[in-house]
């Protein structure tokens, strides 16, 4: 008999303590910030002691150990992460246009459209692509991950501008398709002006289906110095190239091919 009620006051005990341990883990679930589940996981842990008894040894805690990452690790993570930032610029760019398709896409799922065939929905032309197109100035890029200003050497010109523009085709109350611009803003925070503006590398340099370009090919197959290039370059377009942009630009021409050595 005794036995018995030592077993039935066992089973008492450990219904109790899966009781008390079932409501600590319902309070650290339903805690919604972290102080309230900090101080739900303290009282877990003091329910847990007093269960135990003060007696009860504790395991020894042993230092972790970190190991040095493996070379190939190394590399792999790497290369991991420069795919990731290639992915990110990917869709920034994306994010300055939209194309038709995605556009229609977007028809075709709006409330007002479903169950309809495409010969009643406003669907874009494919040939007004792309539907829309956002305009920028050349000194409001964002900050590119590996560019920062930190190599003396680079000159940026990024300064947050502020100018925008947005192209988007739209349809016409007579059913024709045109183009309208959208959130404009017509203000800078830089100096504007042509010289500038012609100072620009993609703007000073000559570019390869220009009409100079077969003057240029002549002057190098004659061994015309660097100085009659550039001077021909000045006096016959409005390129301000620099004596650095025609060494680069016969150097390229003589990589290609284009002119015999």
């Amino acid at each position: 008999m005794a036995r018995t009620h030592k077993t039935a006051h066992i089973k008492a005990q450990m219904a109790e303590r899966a009781r008390q341990e079932e409501e600590a883990r319902s309070k650290v679930v339903s805690a919604r910030t972290r102080s309230q589940r900090s101080q739900a996981l303290q009282d877990a842990r003091d329910s847990r002691a007093s269960q135990s008894g003060p007696m009860r040894p504790q395991k020894a805690l042993h230092p972790l150990v970190m190991m040095p990452m493996r070379r190939k690790t190394r590399k792999r993570s790497k290369r991991k992460k420069r795919s990731l930032k290639k992915r990110k610029k990917m869709k920034k760019m994306q994010t300055k246009k939209i194309h038709v398709a995605r556009r229609n896409a977007d028809l075709r799922k709006q409330v007002r459209f479903q169950g309809l065939p495409d010969s009643e929905i406003p669907l874009v032309p494919d040939k007004w692509e792309p539907y829309q197109r956002k305009y920028i100035c050349t000194h409001g890029w964002k900050e590119r991950e590996r560019s920062t200003g930190k190599r003396t050497s680079h000159k940026l010109r990024r300064t947050e501008c502020p100018f925008q523009m947005l192209a988007q085709v739209v349809m016409r109350r007579g059913g024709t398709w045109g183009i309208v611009t959208k959130r404009e803003v017509y203000s800078h925070n830089h100096p504007i002006s042509d010289g500038i503006y012609r100072s620009y590398p993609d703007i000073r340099q000559v570019p390869v289906g220009s009409a100079l370009m077969p003057g240029i090919e002549l002057l190098v197959d004659a061994d015309a110095g660097t100085s009659s290039i550039y001077n021909y370059i000045r006096e016959n377009s409005n390129h301000c190239v620099t004596m650095d942009d025609v060494r680069n630009l016969v150097a390229r021409m003589h990589k290609k091919g284009k002119l015999s050595l």
